[in-house]
Parts: structure tokens; C-alpha cells; sequence
């Protein structure tokens, strides 16, 4: 029997350290977990999605990429392989377009009305430029997520410049659309998930689940995952090292050459001195998002997004690509240019990473927390480091007033592990 992970897929198969045996979460309940999930719990089983090597929650287990597969017989692992990097750039990027297309038919043939989760970047600018190629743009609601929760200084709620951009978007496209506006996401927003039991991928997914518990039955798409799809982001840089395209030093100065025009943040805070890390080791789910479908009958459609897909980018021969491709995101700005030209002059110039599901600087205030919805699960075969520290900060929030919201992340998780293996 063949088996293999997906991108999307939350049931993962995890291999342990050794590569000779695999298993699945009901299948662990008894393991030690490992100590870093209590203190990097957002890329949960995995501790990083940039590096499947560093481990999974539990100690001894790794949760392999979709790059890899295993040929096994009952628990044990017999061989493994990993994807090849033969397919060209031109047949991945009429793939994408075919996938877009088809997505954006099914969505409205099903929907009358389809909502948009805009933010002016070029991932929901592709998309929408599709829509309005298509003829659809009428039965779309265009809403921003404007996220007062983080603090974080690069937040969209501190740049005005931005939010005007936005403001004078809406208006000069008020009779195109059958709505626009703002959804805000405010502290009192993920205290609510929190205290209804929602669940972790409901916690690291709080902006789009906050807006869905103010909606039902509504069809939500957006440019969820571009970054990896539309190739615009700095793992694809760590591919072209690997392959030889580009030497470590011809990088850096092509970055500081370019500083101006590099769209996302990714590459500029791109470690060079770091050994380049292959697709292989990468998850390209940056966060679960589909998983929030049906949450009170709302639907959830990814245009630049499917297993299909990331199967395809993992196959993508690096060696076509270039800097000045990815680092000015050529894919989606051609893709734009192509079906709505008019949109380009509102499509943000340089990408925001602190806005959106963004968790840092945020400390949750704590008044109105139900913490019997925040038990720390004891039946756990917990780290006891780990098991100290997560106590601690739950005991210590109830003294000060506030948490983090890293540590409800934690604890959230923590719960959702137990979930899991005791299915």
C-alpha cells in the first residue's frame, strides 16, 4: 500500500524519527509530546511549516510533506520517494488559471451572492480580477478584515495611507459591486471563540472565524494561499540556491538592489546564512482556513488554492524561475494586467504580513474569559517543562488581567491533540 500526505489534509500520517514506521493521531495518544509545541504551537502537528525536519507534537514523530511517499505494509515502512521538479513554468501557470476559473464557475453557480475577503494585496487582487473578467463582479460583496486585535505596528490599522487606498477603491467601485466595506476584529471577537469552545484551528484562523460568527450561510472565496501559488514568496528563493540558479551573494544584492520593488516581506527578511531549505521540508498550508467551512453553514472556496495544486508547485522545476519573478510577484501582477488592468492601480505595492490571522503583540484581556474552556488536557503525556510553563502562564493571566495569545494558541491546541488521538 502506497501512502502520502496532503497540504490541506488535518488527519496527517506521521513517520517516526527512524523512517520505518508510520501512524496516525488515534494511533499516539500515549506518546510524549514534544517540548517545543507548548512554546510554537501554531504550525501544529508540525513545529514549523517552513521545515518538516524540526518535528512534530509528539517527540519521536515527524509529519512528512506531501513531496514524500511511502510504500508500507501495515504499520511499517517498506520504501519512500519524493516528487520530481520536471514541470515547466508555463504548464503550471495555465494549470493555476484552469483552477481559478473553474473555482470561481462552481462557487457562483452554487451562490447567488459570493463574499470577497479583499485586503488590497495582489493574492485577493487576482482574484477579483478574475471575477470581474467573468462577468461576476455584481453578485460580489468585497469586505476588508480590519484587525484592531495585534498590536504589531505594521498592522493595516495603523496605516491610514493604506486604509484611504482601500477607502477610495471601494468608492470608485461602488456601483460595481452589489456591496463593499469593513469587517473589524476586535478583542471581544476571539474572546467569543473562545468562550463557545471553539476549537484551535478556529483560534489560529480568528479573523475569518470572528466575521463568519456574524454570518450564516453565505459563500466566502479570497486569495487565500497565493503567496505559495502565485510564487511570490522567499522558499522559492531557497530553491533556486539549491539548484544552482542563484549563488547566496548574488541574492543579498539583488534584494538590496531591488528593496523598493520587493513585494513580499518574506525576502527581505530572508536569512542567507541559513542553509537552503528544500520543498520537500515545506508545507505550503499556511493556515487551515478551509477548515473553518461550515462553521454556521457558511462556505469557504479557495481560487489560488487545492491539493492539486501544491502538488503541482511541488513538481515546478526551479531552475525557470527568476528573482525579479518572484520578488515583484510577476504571476499575479501579469494575471491582473491580463483580466482587469483597471485594478492595478489599487493593488498594494509592497505586501502586509501583520494583518489578517497575524499573531503577534497580542495580549487578550482576560475579564471576560470563560477559563473553564481553557483546561489544560492532564491526560496527555505532556513534556514536563512544557506542562510547567503553559500551567504557569494560565495562573499567572488570572492574577494579571491579560494572556497572550500564544498561550491560548498552546492550551487550544493542546486540546485539540487529545481530540484527536481519541478518535
Amino acid at each position: 500500500m502506497q501512502i502520502n500526505n496532503s497540504d490541506l489534509g488535518l488527519d496527517p500520517i506521521f513517520v517516526s524519527q527512524d523512517n520505518t514506521r508510520w501512524a496516525k493521531f488515534r494511533d499516539l495518544g500515549a506518546e510524549k509530546l514534544n517540548s517545543c509545541i507548548y512554546f510554537s504551537p501554531s504550525s501544529s502537528p508540525r513545529i514549523s511549516r517552513q521545515d518538516s525536519r524540526e518535528g512534530s507534537c509528539f517527540s519521536e514523530w515527524i509529519v512528512p510533506t506531501a513531496s514524500l511517499k511511502f510504500q508500507v505494509e501495515q504499520n511499517t515502512i517498506l520504501t519512500g520517494t519524493e516528487l520530481t521538479q520536471e514541470l515547466c513554468l508555463e504548464e503550471y501557470q495555465s494549470e493555476v488559471v484552469q483552477h481559478v476559473v473553474a473555482t470561481l464557475q462552481k462557487c457562483y453557480e452554487n451562490h447567488s451572492e459570493v463574499y470577497l475577503a479583499y485586503s488590497g494585496s495582489i493574492d485577493s487582487g487576482v482574484v477579483l480580477s478574475f471575477i470581474i473578467k467573468m462577468g461576476l463582479a455584481h453578485r460580489t460583496h468585497v469586505r476588508c478584515f480590519l484587525n484592531k486585535v495585534t498590536d504589531h505596528p505594521d498592522a493595516l490599522r495603523y496605516n491610514q495611507e493604506r486604509i484611504d487606498r482601500i477607502n477610495g477603491f471601494f468608492q470608485a467601485f461602488d456601483n460595481t459591486f452589489a456591496s463593499t466595506g469593513w469587517e473589524e476584529i476586535n478583542h471581544s471577537d476571539v474572546v467569543n471563540l473562545i468562550n463557545q469552545g471553539k476549537n484551535y484551528l478556529h483560534l489560529i484562523g480568528y479573523t475569518l472565524s470572528s466575521v463568519f460568527e456574524r454570518y450564516a450561510n453565505t459563500a466566502w472565496i479570497g486569495g487565500f494561499h497565493g503567496n505559495r501559488t502565485l510564487i511570490h514568496q522567499r522558499m522559492f528563493l531557497d530553491q533556486m540556491r539549491i539548484v544552482g540558479s542563484y549563488q547566496k551573494t548574488e541574492i543579498k544584492n539583488l534584494i538590496e538592489r531591488y528593496w523598493n520593488h520587493v513585494y513580499s516581506p518574506s525576502i527581505k527578511k530572508l536569512n542567507l546564512d541559513n542553509d537552503p531549505v528544500h520543498v520537500k521540508f515545506h508545507t505550503h498550508c499556511l493556515k487551515p482556513w478551509h477548515a473553518l467551512s461550515g462553521q454556521r453553514n457558511n462556505k469557504i472556496y479557495m481560487p489560488l488554492a487545492s491539493d492539486g495544486l501544491f502538488f503541482l508547485l511541488r513538481s515546478l522545476n526551479p531552475a525557470e524561475l527568476t528573482f525579479e519573478f518572484i520578488a515583484d510577484a510577476i504571476f499575479g501582477k501579469e494575471l491582473v494586467t491580463s483580466n482587469a488592468p483597471e485594478l492595478n492601480f489599487w493593488i498594494d505595492k509592497q505586501q502586509s504580513s501583520h494583518e489578517q490571522d497575524n499573531l503577534e503583540n497580542i495580549n487578550l484581556p482576560t475579564d471576560n474569559i470563560d477559563f473553564s474552556k481553557l483546561e489544560v488536557p492532564l491526560s496527555l503525556n505532556h513534556d514536563p517543562a512544557g506542562l510547567e510553563w503553559i500551567v504557569d502562564k494560565l495562573n499567572c493571566a488570572k492574577v494579571k488581567g491579560t494572556i497572550e495569545i500564544n498561550s491560548l494558541v498552546s492550551i487550544k491546541n493542546l486540546q485539540w491533540i487529545k481530540l484527536k488521538t481519541q478518535v
